[in-house]
């Protein structure tokens, strides 16, 4: 509990990223984390990677992320989130999303119920997400056919990973066809990962409008960051330095 409490200490101190990955910090943890992310702002991405959470503690960070105005990347990989609560609330949260370009919920004991969720509410909703790892959950042909659809609402998925969550080549290659219809992608087999491929100037122009966009967001928030410490610094002293507190 005192390695947590350092972990997370990092964070009030002005963290713009959230790098836990193998802490184990739990549900209880992640609880204590969604608190402070309701006052710290500024982050741009969240790696819970290993952390020992269940669908309550997915649930209580995803109860906060609408605080979160520069997030690009949120990372859940190796975490047992099944198809609680938790997992619905996050794709709730983020089908509104205007900023994650990245989702990884690899190997998070995700089934054919978790996946209809994600295909109903988070791809037919989500305008911006570029990258979506689902691979090592057991998704079926029900899931398959939810994210079908859901991609069929979808014009920002770039990269795919359904890497074996036990679609047959049919299943792979029609989820793969229809981002290469929606988006002018080209994919392996295995759909992991798609490649970017011949689409039109203005899709292509769209699609570097939307990234450079968040990668503005990103700069912006470092450099609020960078100001707001310099002037504290200056308060006392003329200092030349600072130094970002990141959390390994």
């Amino acid at each position: 509990k005192r390695n947590m409490s350092i972990h997370l200490q990092g964070i009030r101190e002005g963290a713009t990223q959230v790098l836990l990955e193998g802490k184990h910090i739990g549900d209880i943890g992640a609880q204590d984390l969604g608190s402070i992310l309701l006052e710290c702002t500024n982050i741009t991405k969240i790696d819970l990677k290993s952390n020992s959470l269940t669908s309550r503690g997915v649930g209580s960070i995803a109860g906060v992320l609408y605080r979160q105005a520069h997030l690009t990347c949120v990372i859940l990989e190796d975490n047992n989130i099944g198809n609680g609560e938790g997992l619905r609330q996050l794709c709730e949260h983020l089908a509104t999303n205007r900023t994650v370009r990245t989702l990884n919920l690899k190997n998070c004991r995700i089934d054919s119920t978790g996946a209809t969720f994600i295909g109903q509410k988070l791809l037919a909703q989500n305008t911006v997400l570029r990258e979506l790892d689902l691979s090592d959950n057991d998704i079926g042909v029900e899931g398959s056919v939810a994210i079908l659809q859901g991609l069929r609402e979808n014009t920002s998925i770039q990269i795919i990973n359904l890497t074996n969550t036990g679609l047959s080549s049919e299943q792979q290659n029609a989820i793969s066809s229809q981002l290469n219809s929606n988006r002018g992608v080209t994919n392996s087999p295995e759909s992991s990962p798609n490649r970017r491929g011949g689409g039109g100037a203005p899709e292509r122009l769209q699609e570097t409008t939307q990234f450079l966009q968040g990668e503005i967001r990103g700069v912006q928030a470092d450099l609020s960051y960078t100001a707001s410490r310099f002037q504290a610094a200056n308060a006392t002293a003329y200092t030349s330095t600072y130094t970002h507190t990141y959390i390994r």
